[in-house]
């Protein structure tokens, strides 16, 4: 299942996702009795699941099938998540929010007058109709559109940061460099007409 918990960072700053297949496999060890669950799953677990996954499923005895339609609801939490900086829902009550949102479509409340590309990305991406959400390929070509100056890894944008004030810092020095050499020039000419001649 994706989810912020499942999104790791390497060491070169370049987004890894782990637990790749395993709720699913953990599915259906579950529902054919190999396993069982010995504690409850937290119920903060299944927030960002998609409602349609949570449709059958005893909540806090098992874990949701993945899928990828699934998974591009969860990136919709996860933006809400980012863009915001609070959790989805975080202020009511989870086991009214889990049952709101298979049964009322319930979704984080946003501001409907908000025109960002992004905002309206991760709208789409919570559609009550899994086939409606948008495609990897859709949501890939969108935020490419959106952070069109950022090309590759954060590493390689923060080198070029460095590179663009670097040469900022030049223009800077230079320019100050060339005010210090007039006003030293207009300095020596004042002095010259102030002192006699030798």
């Amino acid at each position: 299942m994706l989810s912020l918990k499942t999104c790791m960072i390497d060491t070169n700053w370049v987004l890894k996702l782990t637990n790749f297949g395993i709720s699913t496999m953990l599915n259906e060890l579950i529902d054919q009795n190999y396993i069982r669950t010995v504690e409850l799953i937290p119920q903060q677990f299944y927030i960002t699941v998609a409602p349609e996954l949570l449709t059958g499923i005893q909540i806090g005895w098992n874990f949701p099938k993945g899928t990828v339609v699934g998974d591009i609801y969860s990136f919709g939490m996860m933006l809400y998540s980012i863009i915001f900086r609070i959790k989805p829902f975080d202020r009511l009550s989870l086991k009214e929010v889990l049952h709101n949102v298979v049964e009322k479509s319930l979704r984080p409340q946003i501001d409907n007058d908000n025109s960002d590309p992004l905002i309206t990305l991760m709208c789409e991406c919570w559609n009550s109709v899994p086939e409606e959400r948008p495609k990897l390929e859709n949501i890939r070509q969108t935020i490419r559109t959106i952070f069109s100056n950022s090309k590759g890894n954060l590493v390689d944008q923060m080198i070029k940061m460095n590179e663009k004030y670097a040469q900022e810092l030049e223009h800077i020095v230079a320019e100050r460099t060339s005010l210090l050499v007039e006003a030293q020039e207009q300095t020596d000419r004042l002095l010259c007409e102030m002192l006699p001649p030798f």
